[in-house]
C-alpha cells in the first residue's frame, strides 16, 4: 500500500493484483450491452453507471458501489445469490464522494483509486494469522487464543516467510503458517466467502440452493462461544452464554449502561474511588467469572487477603482475578490486578472468580451480575459514525402512498362532518315544522281517554285540534271521523281488537254506501 503525499492516493494495488483481478472476470457473455469485462480505456469513473466490469458468464460485477448518500466504494460483487454479495472492497473504511472520483491504470502498471483508504488482512509481525480486536483505548489478539505464547501449540508455524492463504471450491482453507480446516461440506464444489463479520467472528460460507434460492450458509466458523471474542460488550460489562441469540450482554452491580444503542460503548460506575488509602473499600466476589487480559502485574501462589491488600495499595486497580492454576500435580491461587475491567465473561467451565472492588457503603451488591439490558433502536444518530444504505425510489413512493392516505383520510372526516350537519339541520327543521304546526303523538289509550271511548261530539272536537290549521276546515268530517276510527283501531294494543285487511276495506266502503 502506498500513500501519495498529497494525501490523494489512497489505495494503490500493485500490477500483479490488479491483472490477477482482470482475469478473474474474463475467466467468469457480457450481462448487457452497456457493460464489459475488459477494462476500456484508463479509468472507471464513479460519475458514469455504466461504467462496470462484468465477467463473461455474469457471476460477478466490479465498479463503484453506493454505500450511503454521496458515498462510494469500488468492490467487486457476486450476483447469483438472492442478495448481491460484496466479496472484495477497496476503500471500505474510507468512501470517495460521487464526483471526480476514479479509479485509474498509472503507465507503472499500479491501480489507483483517488480520495479514499484501504485496508488489508491482519498479520502479525511473526507471519502468523491472527485476529485483532481494536478500540480507541486498547488493542488485543484474541485468535488464536491469546494465552497461547507458542503458535506451535496449536499447529501454527511462524516459521515461514511468507504470508499467503488459499481457499477452494471444494470448501478447503490453507494458509502458510500451517493454519488449515475444512468447510462441513467439503468436497462439494460451490462458491464460498471467508468474511469476518461485524461481530467479530471470522465465518465461511457457502452458496447453497434452499427453496429454489440461493443463499449464503455458514459451513465453518473460529468462534463456537461468541463470549471469547475480545470487547464485544464493552468495557465494565460480562458477556454470558444465550441459546437463543449465542450471546448476552449485562452490567455488572452497581454499573449502567453507557450507551442503549451500543453495547461496544460497555458500562459505565454508578460511584466513585477515591484514591486516600483511609477510604474504606470492600470487595464483592462474582464466582465463575473472567476478565482477560489489562492486568497490572502477576502475583502467583498468594491468599485471597494478600490478593485484596495487593489492590488496595493500588490507586486505579478495579478489582482483581483470584485463580486456581495446576502444574501437574500441584496447585496454587495466583492473583491478576486490574485496572480495566474488558473481555469479561462468565463460564462454569473457568476455574477462578473475580472480586470486584465498590466503596464499603452507600451501595448493595450480590453475587449475581446485573439484569441484562435489551438495546434500544433509535432514529438518531448513534455516537458511531454510521454508513447508511438507501433506496431512493422506494422511499419516494413511500413518501407518496403516505400523501395520498392523508388525503383520503381528510376527505372522509369532511364528508362526515357535512352529512352530520346535514342531519342536524334536518332534525332542526322538521322539529320547527312540528313545533310551529303544534302537532304532537299521543298512544292509543291517550286517544281513547280524550275522545271519551270515541264518543262522536268528543270525537270531532278532538279532530279539530290534530288537523292542520291550513286546511281551514275545508274537509269532509265525517269521512275524516272514520278514518281516524280505522286507524286508531288498527293499532290497538290489544291484536285481537284490530281489525283484519277485509274489515278495514269492509269499514271505508260501508261509508260511501
Amino acid at each position: 500500500i502506498d500513500l501519495d503525499p498529497a494525501m490523494r492516493l489512497a489505495f494503490l494495488m500493485d500490477t500483479s493484483f490488479f491483472f490477477l483481478f482482470l482475469c478473474l472476470l474474463q475467466t467468469l457473455p457480457l450481462s448487457s450491452s452497456n457493460t464489459f469485462d475488459t477494462l476500456r480505456g484508463t479509468s472507471l469513473s464513479v460519475e458514469n453507471p455504466n461504467d462496470i466490469l462484468v465477467s463473461a458468464n455474469g457471476e460477478y460485477s466490479a465498479g463503484f458501489l453506493s454505500v450511503g448518500d454521496n458515498a462510494f466504494c469500488f468492490a467487486i460483487w457476486f450476483n447469483n445469490s438472492t442478495v448481491s454479495t460484496v466479496v472484495w472492497m477497496a476503500n471500505r473504511d474510507g468512501p470517495v464522494d460521487g464526483r471526480g472520483s476514479q479509479l485509474s491504470v498509472l503507465n507503472e502498471g499500479k491501480l489507483i483509486l483517488t480520495n479514499s483508504v484501504g485496508i488489508t488482512l491482519f498479520y502479525d509481525n511473526d507471519n502468523v494469522l491472527r485476529l485483532l480486536f481494536q478500540s480507541l483505548t486498547m488493542t488485543s489478539l484474541y485468535w488464536p487464543d491469546p494465552w497461547v505464547e507458542d503458535p506451535g501449540q496449536v499447529g501454527r508455524s511462524k516459521y515461514n516467510t511468507s504470508r499467503q492463504a488459499l481457499l477452494d471450491d471444494s470448501g478447503y482453507f490453507w494458509s502458510s503458517d500451517d493454519f488449515t480446516f475444512f468447510a462441513t461440506d467439503f468436497v462439494a464444489v460451490t462458491h464460498r466467502r471467508l468474511t469476518l463479520d461485524p461481530d467479530g467472528n471470522l465465518r465461511l460460507y457457502s452458496l447453497q440452493k434452499m427453496n429454489g434460492s440461493w443463499d449464503w450458509v455458514v459451513t465453518w466458523q473460529a468462534f463456537s462461544q461468541p463470549c471469547h471474542i475480545h470487547g464485544i460488550c464493552g468495557p465494565n460489562s460480562l458477556c454470558t452464554y444465550d441459546h437463543v441469540s449465542g450471546r448476552r450482554c449485562s452490567c455488572l452491580q452497581g454499573f449502567k449502561m453507557k450507551d442503549h444503542t451500543d453495547w461496544s460503548y460497555g458500562c459505565e460506575p454508578e460511584f466513585s474511588l477515591s484514591c486516600n488509602r483511609t477510604d474504606e473499600a470492600s470487595f464483592v466476589q462474582f464466582e465463575h467469572l473472567e476478565y482477560y487480559g489489562s492486568d497490572l502485574y502477576y502475583y502467583p501462589n498468594v491468599t485471597l487477603q494478600q490478593c485484596q491488600d495487593i489492590c488496595m495499595n493500588w490507586c486505579k486497580c478495579k478489582g482483581f482475578q483470584f485463580k486456581f492454576s495446576r502444574n501437574g500435580t500441584v496447585g496454587a491461587y495466583n492473583c491478576y490486578p486490574k485496572f480495566l475491567l474488558i473481555n469479561g465473561h462468565q463460564s462454569p467451565n473457568f476455574e477462578g472468580d473475580f472480586y470486584l472492588r465498590v466503596p464499603r457503603i452507600g451501595l448493595s451488591y450480590n453475587k449475581t451480575p446485573g439484569e441484562e439490558l435489551r438495546l434500544e433502536c433509535s432514529d438518531k444518530n448513534s455516537k458511531q459514525q454510521r454508513i447508511t444504505y438507501e433506496n431512493k425510489t422506494v422511499k419516494l413512493l413511500l413518501w407518496f402512498a403516505t400523501a395520498v392516505g392523508g388525503i383520503e383520510v381528510t376527505c372522509i372526516v369532511l364528508v362526515w362532518l357535512f352529512l352530520s350537519r346535514s342531519r342536524k339541520d334536518s332534525n332542526s327543521a322538521a322539529q320547527g315544522y312540528l313545533l310551529t304546526n303544534r302537532i304532537q303523538r299521543f298512544t292509543f289509550d291517550e286517544l281513547r281517554k280524550a275522545t271519551r271511548g270515541f264518543k262522536e261530539n268528543a270525537t270531532m272536537s278532538w279532530i279539530e285540534e290534530i288537523i292542520d290549521p291550513m286546511m281551514a276546515g275545508k274537509y269532509d268530517k265525517a269521512k275524516m271521523e272514520l278514518l281516524i276510527k280505522v286507524a286508531l283501531q288498527c293499532v290497538a294494543e290489544d291484536k285481537d281488537d284490530r281489525p283484519t285487511m277485509n274489515q278495514v276495506v269492509e269499514m271505508l266502503l260501508s261509508h260511501e254506501e
